[in-house]
């Protein structure tokens, strides 16, 4: 195996740590620098405060190529997290752990700028199944195009790596830290569209204080009269009761592994997918159905995601 980067043996890319030009990451110049005993932070400065060059033309050459990076790499990641989130909702049962990997997020950001082709990107992961599949699928919907020309940019690829360290850490972050807040909100949507007259503050604390305990709870756990809103009639709090528990059975159902934690979540991001996926359906559901469109203040409630999920819910 030689390069054709250096004509070296033992190495073909120009990613192969044996290259003798290979470019180390930040992460892993600091590693070599300093050791694992170190906390990064990062600082905004201004760019000329570092900037050595005294010509004028210089530093406006390399501010452009700087915004040129930007916005190349804006528009690569945006279709790549486009691209990953019509995957997770056309194969929620598919979703192994090597999705939120830098790498993987890299391959699909050369596929998007057409450094790599989109067979060659599906043999590259043959355990996850249709991505090329999906590709065609969401790409050749109209208006849609999944591809960014890269025109004359150089030394792109690193910027693009170092961004794809990020953006695998925030998904799987995202998972993990707001899979609560999102089931929360979900629940206090239904009850306000069903039970106007109950204050938001109300529903909120009942929400977080025992729905999500009886939602989190091994067995079969319901909502009743003893533990939820008894400050209204029996009745109404009857009324509620019938509401609430099958909703709860449907996430039930829905939660692979008891309990849901920030810990189980860090081993399997993705084993709350199919609760998420049944959220947003619902909600498209009663979008669709309606009579008008669904108030500025009710949109505020339902989780970001779910929003950004509907605007991607494209159906070929």
């Amino acid at each position: 195996m030689i390069s054709s980067h250096c004509g070296q043996n033992g190495h073909a890319s120009a990613r192969s740590r044996e290259y003798l030009n290979y470019n180390y990451t930040v992460k892993e110049l600091i590693q070599q620098n300093l050791g694992s005993q170190n906390q990064r932070y990062t600082v905004s400065i201004p760019l000329k405060s570092f900037m050595s060059s005294v010509d004028v033309n210089a530093n406006n050459t390399a501010v452009q190529k700087i915004k040129s990076l930007s916005m190349f790499l804006r528009k690569v990641a945006y279709n790549a997290q486009l691209f990953f989130s019509f995957y997770i909702l056309k194969h929620p049962n598919s979703l192994p752990s090597e999705l939120l990997k830098q790498n993987f997020w890299y391959s699909v950001c050369r596929v998007v700028y057409q450094k790599l082709s989109v067979q060659n990107f599906q043999s590259q992961y043959p355990l996850i199944p249709h991505l090329a599949e999906v590709w065609e699928d969401l790409n050749g919907v109209e208006g849609v195009n999944l591809t960014v020309d890269k025109g004359n940019l150089t030394l792109y690829g690193q910027v693009v790596l170092s961004a794809c360290e990020s953006i695998a850490t925030c998904h799987n972050n995202y998972y993990i830290e707001n899979f609560e807040n999102i089931i929360a909100s979900y629940f206090i949507y239904m009850i306000r569209q069903a039970f106007h007259d109950i204050k938001m503050s109300v529903v909120k604390h009942r929400v977080y204080e025992h729905v999500l305990n009886v939602l989190f709870s091994p067995g079969l756990g319901a909502i009743n009269s003893d533990n939820i809103f008894t400050s209204l009639n029996s009745e109404k709090q009857e009324n509620i009761c019938a509401f609430l528990n099958p909703l709860i059975l449907e996430i039930k159902n829905r939660i692979p592994v008891f309990p849901v934690t920030k810990v189980t979540l860090n081993n399997a991001p993705f084993s709350i997918i199919l609760v998420l996926k049944h959220i947003l359906e619902k909600y498209e559901s009663l979008i669709v159905e309606a009579p008008l469109p669904v108030p500025v203040s009710q949109l505020q409630i339902i989780p970001h995601v779910v929003i950004h999920l509907l605007l991607l819910s494209i159906t070929p």
